[in-house]
């Protein structure tokens, strides 16, 4: 489960809960020493109110099992990654660096960082923007790219 943190700042870092792990995992391209702590602690208490909210009776059609957040999230490890890339040219990016890792989705691994690369992350979110279920106008955006290749392969 990927959660997207945005401090006021406008720095963002992630939150990934790993089911088959039971572990909760801190990604983050700037952690000062001083913000370490409050971070942290602020994903733990997190991971717990996510779990309660899932094991919840009022939790309709969970897509999780129950077993995985049997015990709660508070007992679980958070395991700060401090071995994370930034970004090579703009370091203050984070909202890239965060899209990056949520494009990995299924494949998620703490210990093999995306490669970033701004502009793919940028295309992709795009697209998957613009065909995403909840867009209204998908059929539309994908009638018209059709026509338009038919006309390019057929001048």
């Amino acid at each position: 489960i990927y959660v997207p943190i945005k401090e006021d700042n406008d720095h963002w870092y992630l939150m990934v809960m790993c089911l088959k792990l039971k572990t909760t995992f801190h990604l983050d391209s700037n952690l000062p020493a001083e913000r370490k702590e409050a971070r942290t602690s602020f994903i733990e208490n997190l991971a717990v109110v996510l779990s309660d909210i899932i094991t919840s009776s009022h939790f309709g059609d969970c897509p999780f099992e129950h077993a995985d957040f049997s015990g709660g999230w508070s007992t679980r490890t958070i395991d700060v990654v401090d071995n994370v890339q930034l970004l090579p040219k703009n370091k203050d990016n984070s909202a890239i660096w965060v899209l990056s890792w949520l494009h990995m989705e299924y494949l998620f691994n703490s210990e093999i960082p995306p490669t970033i690369s701004e502009h793919q992350v940028l295309v992709t979110t795009t697209i998957d923007l613009v065909l995403g279920a909840s867009n209204k106008l998908r059929r539309t955006v994908m009638e018209n790219a059709s026509e338009h290749w038919v006309r390019l392969s057929h001048p």
